[in-house]
């Protein structure tokens, strides 16, 4: 009975210790290192929802929206950002996600995201955005002034108008 016990500890532990570096594994980057990681506006494979490459460049602000369609907050940022359009004049903003190009079509159905000048809706790679960036919050928000350089970074839902402030 006690080597039953002691062998049930045992695998325990391990199971333990293996979920827990698991979630270590998947956890979202570090502020810091997300700073870091994100200094420059980064160099992705992207596809519009119409499956067309896109390139982000300098040359304008830039707003970089990391999405998923299933997710609460990511849908309220969409309405949210969509709301108030006439803050974004003169900047480019991108929804990105690495959702595929048909799940990105119902989003611009169901939202109009690529209605308003300068607003896009892309697919990236999710292996390009762990390698670029590490794991993610939902949203995480990007904001680049017209060299490429990173103003600032949001996780979560955040206001238009916070968002537009950094570039003032």
């Amino acid at each position: 009975m006690r080597k039953i016990i002691l062998i049930l500890s045992a695998v325990f532990v391990l199971c333990f210790g293996a979920l827990q570096f698991l979630v270590w594994q998947i956890r979202p980057t570090d502020r810091d290192t997300l700073r870091k990681l994100a200094a420059t506006m980064p160099d992705l494979t992207l596809t519009s929802w119409r499956a067309k490459s896109v390139q982000l460049s300098e040359g304008r602000p830039t707003v970089l929206v990391y999405f998923n369609s299933t997710c609460d907050h990511c849908q309220r940022q969409i309405k949210a950002t969509l709301r108030d359009i006439e803050l974004f004049k003169g900047m480019r903003v991108v929804f990105m996600s690495t959702e595929s190009i048909e799940v990105l079509a119902e989003v611009e159905s169901k939202y109009g995201v690529t209605k308003p000048d300068g607003f896009e809706l892309v697919h990236c790679d999710q292996a390009q955005v762990a390698e670029r960036f590490g794991a993610l919050g939902l949203p995480q928000i990007f904001v680049y002034d017209a060299n490429g350089k990173l103003v600032e970074l949001f996780t979560g839902e955040t206001p238009p108008a916070a968002i537009v402030r950094t570039l003032k």
